[in-house]
């Protein structure tokens, strides 16, 4: 049978046309590229009318939005709109204010629904059938900012995070849309003074870099005779041929400059090194090099402007360390530099309302694995209860690394049996209350509960914050 051409043309034709819409579709990626999460005036009041969000389509083919939405953080449903191919459209909290504000940017849509936190939280774009496209969980500490010295407080400073996107009249900005935007490191505080809404951004660098997804040491509490195996893992570790990674360590509190070593790469292709094993009671610090071929290497955590490198992962050694399970246990690491300056703190009447934050490592063994959170905070708390020893303590965790999905826990040691029984009938009563309950803390090794009455009973009152992160 002859067949006519021009009958199956048209439908190849229309098959091609299908396809290649498909593959333009598949092509189309929407990026979340820009955030002004925190705007405050100049007495630190929040207007959460001049926050937005800018969307970076990095495809080569135009995209419909009508019925995509963000969620998560605020919520918002676009209208019959179409981004054009590497090209940006702001949502705003409100356009109004914001056209006022930014005279030169493109027209913005808007309004969403809710407000966005100053401290972090997760932003999520879903196409119309509810696919996720992009997810940024973006914070102001950790990974997204840098430690710096704090201010005096009573003759003591301690540590602070800086971010300059938390209401330091920056916005937070992606570094390079073509590597992974839900990473810390590969987003910076904008150059210019209220971001760049609706063009290419400030910090924008299309090198590649490195960027950290975890960092964790084995044994979490060694004894001195073993050696600890400290991994990183690199989010984008396969897209370099010639990554190399330094690990450098020291024991605190001795004149040695820190030691380096090459880390390897294991079958997950995580990076590793050992540190060998050290003296009991013995405090390691460890930092990291990052470098690509004759690139410029990065190191974390950074060096604290004036002082060096001060503030750094820790972990230490305890033979003494016995794994308890009928009992919630907490180890808390500092150098013991600070540990002595809190002890200070907490011990001179003059210096105990001090609010300066130490830099440790927070370790939990309380029937969920072993957990711990590096580079978080410790201070002495309390209203009218501040001398010690014993203290109570505010810990405080990371933006970006919670614990328990709390930004910090208190551990107070005044008449804990009576804060433990309290917490309880509350919420028997259905009074909204924080939990508390017995456990033991640990500061470098050494368990400073009173083991007789009336106040503790050899236990501290482990108590999860309900709001502000420093609530005394």
């Amino acid at each position: 049978m002859k067949i006519d051409p021009s009958i199956t043309l048209i439908p190849l034709l229309w098959c091609c046309a299908i396809i290649n819409l498909a593959s333009s579709k598949v092509e189309a990626k929407l990026i979340i590229n820009e955030i002004n999460y925190s705007v405050k005036d100049e007495d630190g009041v929040e207007d959460f009318s001049k926050e937005w969000i800018e969307i970076y389509n990095s495809g080569p083919q135009e995209i419909a939005l009508q019925g995509w939405r963000i969620s998560a953080g605020v919520n918002y449903v676009f209208p019959n709109y179409v981004i054009d191919p590497e090209s940006f459209v702001v949502v705003a909290a409100d356009p109004e204010r914001f056209a006022s504000f930014y005279p030169d940017a493109p027209e913005a849509l808007g309004p969403w629904v809710g407000k966005l936190s100053n401290t972090g939280e997760r932003i999520r774009i879903r196409d119309g059938s509810n696919k996720e496209i992009d997810q940024v969980d973006y914070a102001d500490e950790g990974f997204w900012a840098s430690r710096k010295t704090g201010p005096d407080d009573r003759g003591h400073e301690g540590w602070v995070w800086e971010a300059l996107h938390d209401g330091g009249g920056r916005s937070l900005e992606l570094v390079n849309w073509a590597d992974k935007n839900n990473n810390g490191q590969n987003w910076s505080s904008s150059i210019l003074e209220g971001g760049t809404p609706g063009q290419q951004n400030s910090v924008y660098d299309p090198k590649l870099v490195p960027l950290i997804e975890s960092i964790s040491h084995f044994p979490v509490l060694p004894k001195s005779t073993d050696p600890v195996r400290v991994t990183i893992k690199i989010d984008n570790s396969s897209r370099f041929d010639d990554l190399g990674l330094e690990l450098f360590w020291k024991v605190d509190g001795t004149a040695d400059d820190f030691a380096s070593m090459d880390m390897k790469v294991n079958e997950e292709g995580a990076y590793f090194a050992e540190i060998p094993e050290q003296q009991d009671k013995s405090v390691i610090e460890f930092f990291f090099v990052l470098g690509v071929g004759e690139n410029e290497s990065r190191q974390w955590p950074l060096r604290i402007l004036g002082k060096g490198n001060v503030c750094n992962y820790l972990y230490m050694v305890d033979d003494d360390y016995e794994h308890n399970d009928s009992v919630p246990s907490y180890y808390v690491i500092m150098t013991d530099a600070e540990r002595g300056e809190l002890e200070e703190i907490g011990r001179r009447s003059s210096q105990s309302d001090s609010n300066a934050e130490m830099n440790c490592t927070f370790i939990s063994f309380d029937g969920k694995g072993e957990r711990v959170r590096y580079l978080s905070s410790i201070r002495n708390r309390g209203a009218s209860s501040r001398n010690g020893p014993p203290n109570n303590h505010l810990i405080k965790f990371r933006s970006d690394d919670s614990w328990n999905g709390q930004e910090s826990i208190k551990f107070n040691c005044q008449y804990t049996h009576s804060q433990v029984v309290g917490s309880w009938l509350y919420q028997w009563l259905g009074v909204k209350a924080a939990d508390s309950i017995p456990v033991k803390l640990h500061i470098n090794g050494e368990d400073l509960a009173e083991s007789g009455g009336p106040r503790m009973f050899g236990y501290y009152a482990r108590t999860e914050s309900l709001d502000s992160n420093f609530v005394d």
